[in-house]
């Protein structure tokens, strides 16, 4: 089971609230506008035969309080119960196909086929919401690649989740270059990998630390983490 969470607040508060819940971003988070408000869903496990109307109730209470606590008092809380498919398919709802940089759009993997004829595109696949580029940093590590990225020759991507960032950076060089992408977390590689087929791609993607699996040199370094 799941905890769908929606925080309905002002636009102007939307940053600070999402970063308050940062820790819960890795199973999915996203945003939509809503009356001139914004909502900000994001998902949560709950542990096997736990008591789900406590937890629900518990749950309530801990959002609340770390709320209150950073001063957003205003701050409407929404909870649903998801089953694991459900899930699966709740957040998808909100990611859609939309322009990253000027010329290039990302397309969900369950979007495909969606997007304009002759736009160019990045599909990318996930089992969360984030590295679809729908999150905030995604966006301007995307925006400071175009900007900056171009003549690089060696470019490595730390903590490459979908490798989004490095297929961006591939656009950008118009796959001119060697492209390296790092995680630490064998799921996040082997779906950049398939990512990376997809889109007909360059790059190569390795599981482990830094200094373990790269020796080379880099003129580009893409790193989009959380700590």
């Amino acid at each position: 089971m799941w905890m769908e969470t929606t925080l309905v607040t002002k636009e102007s508060s939307l940053e600070d609230v999402a970063a308050l819940f940062g820790d819960c971003e890795g199973y999915g988070m996203v945003e939509e506008e809503r009356n001139g408000l914004m909502a900000l869903t994001f998902f949560a496990p709950l542990e096997e035969g736990e008591d789900l109307w406590l937890a629900k109730e518990n749950w309530i209470a801990s959002v609340s309080q770390r709320l209150k606590e950073a001063g957003f008092s205003e701050v409407v809380v929404e909870t649903k119960l998801l089953e694991d498919d459900s899930w699966n398919s709740s957040w998808k709802e909100y990611v859609k196909i939309m322009e990253l940089i000027p010329g290039l759009c990302v397309e969900p993997k369950w979007e495909e086929g969606k997007t304009p004829e002759g736009t160019d595109c990045i599909i990318i696949d996930t089992e969360s919401s984030f590295g679809t580029g729908n999150h905030e940093t995604t966006q301007c590590c995307a925006k400071l690649i175009a900007l900056h990225g171009k003549g690089a020759k060696h470019i490595l991507d730390i903590g490459t989740g979908t490798g989004i960032l490095l297929f961006v950076a591939e656009h950008v060089l118009q796959g001119e270059g060697e492209f390296v992408g790092i995680d630490l977390d064998a799921k996040a590689v082997a779906q950049a990998i398939q990512n990376g087929e997809y889109n007909h791609s360059k790059a190569v993607f390795f599981e482990g630390d830094l200094d373990a699996v790269y020796e080379g040199v880099a003129d580009l370094i893409i790193a989009n983490l959380t700590g």
